[in-house]
């Protein structure tokens, strides 16, 4: 976490630390501003789990956007990345 102090003022202080310690390395006083981390965005699907999913159904004779797309909706990954991956694939 970071704990700001004083922000845009002459005597503004930036605290990176932990919350348990914060306790001890915060002054007692001024304005202050806490920033928390927060959790990180879910880690996206394997790559080879795409990679297998769209050779499937390329060889099923599906069409690259259409794959892309199937792709995209189950696993939630951007349709572009997937489409060039498709392109990739056959290359």
């Amino acid at each position: 976490m970071a704990v700001c102090r004083e922000l845009t003022k002459l005597h503004e202080q930036v605290i990176r630390t932990t919350l348990c310690e914060a306790v001890d390395q915060v002054p007692e006083r001024g304005e202050f501003t806490l920033v928390i981390e927060g959790a990180p965005p879910p880690a996206p699907p394997q790559q080879a789990e795409a990679e297998s999913r769209l050779r499937a159904l390329l060889a099923d004779g599906v069409s690259h956007k259409d794959a892309a797309a199937t792709v995209s909706a189950e696993l939630g990954l951007p349709k572009r990345q997937l489409y060039k991956l498709s392109l990739e694939l056959e290359a």
